[in-house]
């Protein structure tokens, strides 16, 4: 996610632009992106929270670990490419709580690497998110 954050920031954009997204899916295939996508491609945030909660639903319901990764990393994606988890943007408690529960998930289902991936972005958003909105003690 590190190499996807140095993309975002060496993209062209206007100055003090980002992108916003504008597709209402709930569900997204997680895609390793290889260029900047389109907003037609990426989820608002309003869209985000909503598929959050859709996801922890299932996740309650049926415990299918590969749905639930594929979906919170198309989620933590386009945060991502829309500068949630960026340091001097619109840094959200919601992309927190989104790499907190990706991480929880992870370690039930034994998915390490997975877990060391939210661990690693945690560390970063703990450091600029209030401590009224992280659980930081527990990663």
């Amino acid at each position: 996610e590190l190499a996807l954050q140095q993309q975002v920031a060496a993209a062209p954009v206007a100055a003090g632009e980002r992108i916003r997204g504008r597709s209402m899916a709930l569900e997204k295939t997680y895609m390793r992106l290889t260029s900047m996508p389109k907003a037609e491609e990426v989820r608002p945030l309003r869209v985000l929270k909503e598929a959050f909660e859709l996801v922890l639903r299932r996740w309650d319901a049926e415990r299918d670990y590969p749905y639930a990764c594929e979906q919170l990393k198309a989620i933590r994606q386009d945060l991502t490419v829309q500068q949630y988890t960026s340091e001097g943007r619109s840094l959200s408690g919601f992309s927190v709580s989104v790499y907190q529960r990706h991480a929880q998930i992870a370690l039930l289902a034994s998915d390490f690497d997975e877990y060391a991936q939210c661990q690693s972005q945690l560390v970063h958003l703990h450091a600029a998110v209030p401590p009224a909105l992280d659980q930081a003690a527990e990663f």
